[in-house]
C-alpha cells in the first residue's frame, strides 16, 4: 500500500512538473507583441514539451519494462491446465498511462512554440525599416539598424 501511494504521490509530482507552461517565469517586456517576447515565449513551451515528452517516454518505458516479465509468465502458463493466479498489473498499468498523458500532453506544447516562432519570424520580415523611400519600392526590406544612445 505504500509502494502505491508512494508511486501515485511521484507521478502526480512528475505530470504537474510536465504540464506547466515553462519552468521559468516569462520575464514581462514592455512591447507585449515584441520579438523578444514571442522568441522567449517559444523557447520556454519548446523546453516544457521537451519534458513532457522525455519524462512521458521514460514512465511508458518503466512500465513496459516492469511488467514484461509477469507477462512472459503469464504466456508460459497458458497451456497449463492448473490456473495460475493471475499477475497483478496495477502499477504497470498506472505508469504505461501516466507516461501516454505525458507524451499526449507535449503535443500541444510544440505546435503553440511553433506558432510563436512563426510570429517571431514574421516580425523581423515585417520590419519597417525601409522609411523615406519611393512608393513604387517595395517596404518589406530586411535591414540592420544601430541605436545610438546619447
Amino acid at each position: 500500500m505504500k509502494n502505491v501511494i508512494l508511486l501515485i504521490t511521484a507521478i502526480t509530482g512528475l505530470q504537474s512538473l510536465c504540464f506547466s507552461q515553462s519552468i521559468y517565469p516569462t520575464p514581462k517586456i514592455s512591447n507585449p507583441a515584441g520579438l523578444n517576447q514571442y522568441l522567449i515565449k517559444a523557447k520556454n513551451q519548446k523546453t516544457a514539451a521537451l519534458v513532457c515528452l522525455t519524462g512521458g517516454t521514460a514512465l511508458a518505458t518503466i512500465g513496459i519494462l516492469t511488467s514484461a516479465p509477469k507477462v512472459v509468465t503469464e504466456f508460459a502458463d497458458i497451456f497449463n491446465p492448473a490456473k495460475p493466479p493471475q499477475p497483478d498489473y496495477t502499477a504497470q498499468t498506472v505508469l504505461l498511462f501516466a507516461g501516454a498523458i505525458g507524451i499526449v500532453a507535449s503535443i500541444p506544447l510544440f505546435v503553440s512554440a511553433g506558432n510563436n516562432k512563426r510570429k517571431a519570424t514574421l516580425l523581423i520580415t515585417n520590419q519597417k525599416t525601409a522609411l523615406g523611400l519611393p512608393t513604387f519600392v517595395s517596404k518589406k526590406i530586411t535591414g540592420l539598424t544601430l541605436s545610438v544612445s546619447l
